[in-house]
């Protein structure tokens, strides 16, 4: 499991700057008419949001890929996913 420091979106650094320009175009993929290519852009939505240490929306996002996954596989993938960062958060807040 990936650690990712907890940066905003927007931050101005090069490495995230490209997570900004991936939201923008995915964000549009959403709506698009071909529903594996919708569902895929929320799994690389939650993929962004957990890499630029997002928790928080990248659950939002697992669950709502969740929800329309293209099989059975990748709903339990996207499963995992949650549990994962559960259990990241968990780790973090002990004091």
């Amino acid at each position: 499991l990936r650690t990712n420091p907890p940066l905003p979106t927007g931050q101005a650094t090069p490495q995230f700057k490209a997570y900004d320009e991936a939201f923008e175009f995915l964000q549009l993929s959403l709506t698009h008419p071909n529903p594996e290519i919708a569902a895929e852009s929320l799994r690389l939505m939650a993929d962004c949001y957990w890499n630029v240490g997002d928790s928080e929306k990248a659950t939002e996002y697992y669950r709502r890929y969740k929800d329309k996954a293209p099989t059975t596989g990748e709903a339990a993938r996207a499963q995992i996913w949650i549990e994962r960062i559960k259990w990241k958060s968990r780790e973090v807040n002990v004091d």
